[in-house]
């Protein structure tokens, strides 16, 4: 009865062994892939003479804002990826998975750039943190936005 009842547990402990490999495993995978192109909205920014439009992939769920612009090998100049809150929170995002450098844009919930890290650089697990709560946080290819005087 006893061997038995260890034999049970044995198994048991095994499936849910699997059962979590694969779900780490697959999490894994769709994190690695790219998103899909997404939903843009325009941003002007700049003051004349030096204003443009950005246009700029809308990130909402949770896994467009995880991958962000990662697995990609490039974006245009003038586009970038913005990542919305629902509420003003701390941001930190890292460079992982990224294939070129990025200027990170933290704007508050006033609409006020709080602060912009400049040229994070790919592949980096150091977090680039806003300076207060945010409501939105913009990405852009490294440059421009100092340009632009954000």
């Amino acid at each position: 009865m006893r061997q038995s009842l260890l034999r049970v547990l044995i198994a048991i402990i095994g499936i849910a062994t699997s059962v979590a490999l694969i779900l780490v495993w697959s999490w894994q995978a769709e994190a690695s892939r790219p998103n899909p192109p997404l939903p843009t909205a325009q941003w002007l920014v700049g003051s004349p003479p030096l204003q443009t439009i950005l246009t700029l992939e809308v990130a909402r769920s949770p896994r467009e804002q995880t991958v962000g612009l990662a697995h990609r090998d490039h974006i245009g100049l003038t586009d970038g990826m913005a990542f919305p809150r629902a509420k003003p929170i701390p941001a930190a995002f890292w460079m992982r998975d990224m294939h070129f450098p990025l200027d990170l844009v933290f704007v508050g919930p006033a609409g006020r750039v709080l602060n912009v890290i400049h040229s994070a650089q790919p592949g980096s697990d150091d977090l680039q943190r806003a300076t207060g709560p945010t409501s939105l946080v913009i990405e852009v290819p490294a440059g421009p936005a100092q340009l632009l005087g954000l």
